[in-house]
């Protein structure tokens, strides 16, 4: 797992004064990635709230690791990562029929 291999750089990098623009650029990515996933349809990707959406869903992950990464989540990472699964996997955020 690459958070777990190199968590005391990561924890340097999201610690470090001027880590809300890498923040901010991984957040964009992680929705550019969502935009551009060929497993989500393009019927969901067309609904006007699909963006919103997707940076809801960056903003919450890269926050959720954010706060691993700094002592707040008193869990192993593998316990954060599967909690953040089943969220995502039982979520309605990119449900054809939810989109509105």
């Amino acid at each position: 797992n690459y958070i777990q291999e190199n968590k005391d750089f990561l924890r340097i990098l999201v610690a470090t004064k001027g880590s809300e623009r890498f923040l901010l650029r991984l957040n964009r990515i992680f929705v550019e990635y969502l935009g551009n996933n060929q497993e989500i349809p393009k019927s969901i990707k067309e609904k006007p709230d699909f963006f919103i959406r997707g940076h809801f869903l960056a903003g919450g992950i890269i926050n959720t690791y954010q706060a691993w990464l700094s002592g707040d989540l008193n869990k192993p990472l593998s316990e954060v990562s599967q909690v953040i699964s089943d969220i995502i996997e039982n979520t309605t955020l990119f449900k054809d029929e939810i989109c509105l």
